[in-house]
């Protein structure tokens, strides 16, 4: 129940004896103060702790006469979130304070155990600390020393602080050095002006507090190095990186009160500690019975995630996550999220959605130190046999605890400077901010759930606020300003995420069924289209496409195609019209010899289309819509011949018509290789989406 780290002494003479009424049971632990006694007291038959501050500091008459003052302040200090203090004493040169015993354990030997606390188990703990301290600055009284070792849990959850007012009574007011030259109490939770030796006043609590706060929840400090006296500089100079980089389950609402109770600057923190337990109360659930979902919209991106992971294990049909998904879009934002959905209908387990939520948290994670390695690597901060062997590194740990991400291994190993990685680990959660927040503009524009000035107000207030150095995600800011209630932005990103799931479940089951036979033409007709070309002016001969000059005559094609005129040759291009490209590789409206579909119906009207079915008819109308989706179902291919209005009524391969020859890798001109995002061809520097023109 205290701060000081355990190392009983042999022969303790103290054990057994009576001291200040109480009799010493047994060591719990001791320190730099000293040490920390199971006792009872004799007078009450009660158990309590009696803490006999160490030679050192019993022999310093300064210290003592501001430590009874102090002592006798804090025995008229009662409140729940404070440990009580019962007595001070003296015997001899043993001096000794008589205090509450607390049953339990400290935040410290907590977070050893389990790394990171749960969000909901961390605010509580806080909002309860915040109120305690909150009384005791009503009375000018500091603790000065405020960290997770001095943070008690009872049995039952309610949180104490210990040891309060005994720092500020070491230290004064010059600072945290004494007159010794001893540095007291922990840096990793000093304030900035706690670590310039400066004078100290409430902010330092909530500083300290949020330091600690901090460590809760993303599982690590805010600032670590090698010895004091660096963190104690990276306290004063250094920013702190965002929580949620080290742990996304922090809610963003948190991680901003956070990060203000650890601002620099005085001025800029919370004011006071009764402020930053009134910014917990919404997000405490036993605080507030609204719970988080008061003033945060979390990205339901996670909720979602489970249900692929629980279709590709078997636990659920793809027809229960229909109905699952139905039951939440009609009770709207009432709704419970998809999982909690798939438990109360008995298609899931809690244990089964635990692990589901486990493992898609694991695939984030994954994919999160992917992309980091990838910003690695282009920035020149790390190699790939760096990363690779710190991926080594994390494959040797099983299970979820103790696996360290990637950037912290990268920072042990020396790969990168530690300010390499809080900068890359911005960029990082900036680049997921901009698309977190380009796929929301376009979820508002499409739903017409805002005026385009109220988007424009919300994207400026971002810019201010970036501009200030702060992390600002569009949802939050569109909540903050009251441009839409809560539960209305959660049901627009739910929408949307439901329609990607039930398009994951039809890709899935089309990709299961059986394959349709692709429509490709008889071998004889696709031959004839292959074989045929365009007509050589000088001797009449027809020359296959991609051949350069008559193999008859010797024309050549390129010049022969410039001069042509006469009636409409057999590819189908009037006369005077400007000439292809040898590589066209295009059929001919009216081949050599003649084929099976030659006389036949004219070409379809308008914007529709027709292929030209293996039995050599050409099938029913078809929009390009469903042109596109024949092309992705494979059921079109390269050799398909079609025509429509792209084509201008000629039967064409697919590879070689206007718009479709993206979907193939090919121009539709010159048959060059195309990139899938050109606006025009790199060889010939025809329009991917429009018939040549020259």
């Amino acid at each position: 129940m205290s701060s000081e780290t355990s190392a009983p002494p042999s022969g303790d003479p103290l054990l057994g004896r009576v001291l200040c009424g109480c009799e010493i049971l047994s060591l719990i632990c001791q320190g730099g103060m000293g040490r920390l006694y199971r006792a009872r007291q004799v007078s009450l038959d009660r158990i309590v702790a009696v803490k006999v501050l160490s030679p050192a500091l019993s022999a310093n008459e300064e210290f003592l006469g501001r430590f009874r003052r102090e002592a006798r302040a804090l025995a008229n200090l009662l409140h729940p979130s404070i440990v009580a203090i019962h007595d001070f004493g003296e015997e001899g040169d043993i001096h000794a304070i008589v205090m509450e015993y607390v049953e339990g354990e400290n935040v410290g030997d907590i977070l050893v155990r389990v790394g990171v606390m749960p969000i909901p188990k961390a605010i509580n703990i806080v909002r309860q600390v915040a109120e305690g301290l909150a009384c005791a600055h009503q009375r000018n009284i500091i603790h000065c020393d405020l960290k997770p070792e001095n943070i008690l849990i009872t049995p039952s959850g309610s949180a104490k602080l210990a040891d309060f007012g005994l720092a500020k009574s070491i230290r004064g007011e010059a600072g945290h050095i004494t007159r010794d030259g001893i540095v007291l109490g922990t840096p990793t939770y000093m304030s900035p002006e706690q670590c310039a030796g400066g004078k100290l006043d409430p902010r330092t609590d909530i500083y300290s507090l949020g330091a600690t706060f901090y460590r809760m929840v993303a599982g690590r400090d805010a600032f670590e190095a090698d010895d004091a006296f660096s963190v104690m500089l990276k306290h004063q100079n250094e920013p702190p990186m965002d929580p949620r980089r080290h742990n996304p389950a922090v809610p963003n609402a948190i991680a901003r009160i956070i990060l203000r109770m650890i601002e620099k600057p005085r001025e800029n923190r919370y004011q006071a500690a009764a402020e930053v337990a009134r910014a917990l109360i919404p997000y405490d659930s036993e605080a507030s019975p609204q719970g988080q979902g008061a003033q945060e919209v979390e990205h339901p991106r996670r909720e979602f995630a489970v249900a692929p992971e629980a279709i590709e294990a078997g636990l659920i049909t793809p027809a229960q996550l229909r109905s699952a998904l139905a039951r939440q879009e009609q009770e709207a934002g009432a709704a419970p999220d998809l999982a909690a959905i798939l438990v109360e209908e008995g298609l899931l387990t809690d244990d089964q959605a635990r692990k589901l939520a486990e493992r898609t948290h694991g695939r984030d994670e994954a994919r999160a130190d992917e992309e980091f390695a990838r910003l690695a690597l282009e920035a020149g901060l790390a190699t790939r046999e760096q990363i690779a062997q710190c991926m080594r590194e994390q494959r040797m740990v099983h299970g979820g605890e103790g696996k360290s991400r990637l950037p912290r291994l990268l920072g042990a190993a020396g790969a990168m400077k530690p300010t390499e990685v809080a900068e890359l680990l911005l960029r990082q959660l900036k680049e997921t901010q901009r698309a977190e927040d380009t796929e929301l503009l376009d979820i508002l524009r499409h739903e017409s759930a805002l005026r385009e000035e109220d988007i424009e107000r919300c994207i400026a207030e971002q810019k201010r606020r970036e501009a200030q150095g702060k992390i600002a995600v569009l949802r939050q800011i569109i909540l903050d300003m009251g441009m839409m209630p809560g539960t209305q932005l959660r049901e627009l990103l739910r929408k949307k995420l439901r329609q990607e799931v039930l398009l994951y479940l039809a890709e899935r089951e089309r990709a299961r069924s059986p394959q349709a036979e692709a429509i490709i033409p008889k071998d004889r007709d696709l031959k004839l289209e292959e074989e045929a070309g365009d007509t050589c002016p000088s001797c009449g001969k027809t020359v296959p496409f991609g051949q350069k000059s008559c193999s008859v005559c010797g024309q050549p094609m390129g010049a022969a195609r410039t001069a042509q005129t006469g009636p409409r040759a057999a590819s189908g291009r009037p006369a005077g019209a400007p000439p292809r490209a040898p590589a066209a590789r295009r059929p001919a409206a009216e081949p050599a010899s003649p084929k099976p579909h030659a006389a036949g119906p004219p070409p379809p009207p308008g914007d529709s289309w027709e292929i030209r079915l293996p039995n050599g008819e050409p099938s029913p109308p078809l929009i390009f819509a469903a042109l596109v989706r024949l092309v992705r179902e494979k059921r079109v291919q390269p050799a398909t011949v079609l025509r429509g209005p792209a084509t201008a009524g000629v039967w064409r391969q697919a590879r070689f018509t206007p718009k479709l020859c993206r979907l193939f890798g090919t121009c539709h001109y010159c048959g060059a290789k195309l990139l899938p995002d050109a606006t025009a061809c790199a060889e010939c520097k025809t329009d991917p989406d429009q018939p040549h023109r020259e």
